[in-house]
């Protein structure tokens, strides 16, 4: 080997020496800045009270008294026996759909007599104040989904079997009963709407449009009282969609970043960069949505739709953006929930009022302004008088009137039945829920 190439080699050992050197160099700085910068920003996040990872997902302790879990948790092994039993009877649904005739009456109200403590529990949870679950398996995201699904599956069966109760009772002519078990179905969605993260959010929201169908199907049954019509749209004013969004996207984030930091972590000089600065745009994704939670739907899901592509260049954005999707499907149900909820509010005052002219005036229904506004548009909801009573809905998330034709969404809303659609029948008066219970 002559001389020159040793040299020559040297120098090129040298030179890729310094190359590695500088890479470590610069991973190292540029992981101590992300690191830094992520540390400010969490505990700001702390600061406002707010989870940084699911380990913050415990709950205060309550008496036992006052917890509504706690009695739910007592109910479970008597929820799960009664579904069995109703899977039965059932087994795509595990409930009734439609009028009950009197065989399915008998069958359905035997089952209910063979577990006479379930629904009494149910409503008791649901008229107490206080609500907290505290999550055991916060040490990893995996088990602490396991536990987030069991426990809302556990939900959705409450609310099915509440809204077969329902049935029963306006079978046997008791609707203010049928109301009474409508409300606290409504409360119990509520609660899980109260427990952390996406999954729980809506799986909230499909036990919510579940519970709006069954109030709906009680009202447009025939009368109620007044007490109960009182009872039903103070349960409906509690809908606070902003108060919603902002829980699940304050808590989802908790869970976003606590999957980030589980991902193993290669040695190599930039893998605490990629990391630390795919947390970062997972920060400023939800810090964006988080400040738009109280624009109208149609300036948030613009403004929504920009904030992807407003994200930093870094090699870890394609997965930081993947979550962009799901966090504008998470607003539009909840605002779909609001609309279905405004919308039997509307339905209610109609009724009570006793309103026949068509079209009718919803400013003259003593309600708050907001409750007759289309949360979709920001234009009042659409009323229409039927034969059987009147259809209260929303144009839904395309912004398109289709005359009320309420199944898969096209519309949002209740009532007694909808405009067929071309060579159809007419769909049923509530709309369905994307993931019903």
């Amino acid at each position: 080997m002559s001389r020159r190439f040793k040299k020559i080699l040297i120098q090129s050992a040298i030179a890729v020496g310094l190359i590695l050197a500088a890479a470590v160099a610069w991973g190292a700085w540029s992981a101590w800045i992300a690191g830094g910068r992520l540390n400010s920003r969490l505990d700001a996040i702390r600061a406002a009270g707010d989870p940084t990872s699911i380990a913050d997902f415990g709950a205060p302790e309550l008496s036992r008294e006052d917890d509504a879990d706690a009695l739910l948790e007592q109910a479970a092994p008597g929820v799960a026996a009664l579904e069995k039993e109703m899977l039965k009877l059932y087994p795509k649904s595990g409930r009734p759909a439609g009028p009950l005739d009197a065989d399915s009456l008998a069958r359905l109200d035997a089952v209910f007599k063979a577990h006479p403590d379930v629904v009494p529990r149910l409503i008791e949870a649901a008229s107490r104040a206080e609500y907290s679950h505290r999550f055991a398996s916060t040490s990893h995201t995996t088990r602490f989904t396991q536990e987030v699904g069991d426990r809302t599956a556990r939900f959705r069966s409450m609310i099915r079997i509440l809204a077969s109760w329902s049935s029963v009772l306006r079978a046997r002519g008791d609707r203010d009963g049928a109301v009474a078990v409508a409300v606290a179905s409504l409360r119990l969605s509520d609660d899980l709407g109260r427990d952390p993260g996406l999954m729980s959010t809506l799986a909230a929201i499909a036990c919510g449009y579940v519970s709006v169908q069954d109030a709906a199907e009680t009202l447009l049954s025939g009368p109620v009282s007044e007490e109960s019509r009182r009872s039903l749209d103070a349960e409906l004013g509690r809908f606070d969609a902003p108060r919603l969004l902002t829980h699940a996207l304050k808590t989802e984030r908790a869970f976003s970043i606590s999957s980030f930091r589980e991902m193993p972590t290669a040695p190599i000089p930039f893998a605490g960069w990629l990391r630390d600065g795919a947390v970062l745009m997972i920060l400023d994704l939800y810090e964006k949505e988080l400040e738009i939670v109280d624009l109208p739907y149609l300036k948030a899901k613009a403004a929504s739709g920009a904030i992807a592509a407003q994200l930093p260049l870094h090699p870890m954005r394609p997965m930081a953006t993947l979550l962009a999707p799901a966090l504008q499907s998470l607003r539009e149900a909840v605002v779909r929930q609001a609309a279905m909820a405004r919308s039997l509010r509307v339905l209610n005052a109609l009724q009570r009022t006793g309103a026949e002219a068509e079209p009718a005036d919803l400013a003259s229904l003593s309600l708050p302004a907001e409750a007759t506004i289309d949360p979709f548009t920001e234009k009042p909801l659409i009323a229409k008088k039927r034969p059987d009573g009147w259809l209260v809905y929303s144009v839904g998330s395309d912004l398109a009137d289709d005359g009320g034709i309420l199944e898969k969404v096209r519309d949002v809303g209740v009532g007694p039945v909808s405009a067929p659609a071309a060579g159809g029948n007419p769909s049923p008066g509530s709309s369905s829920p994307p993931a019903s219970p």
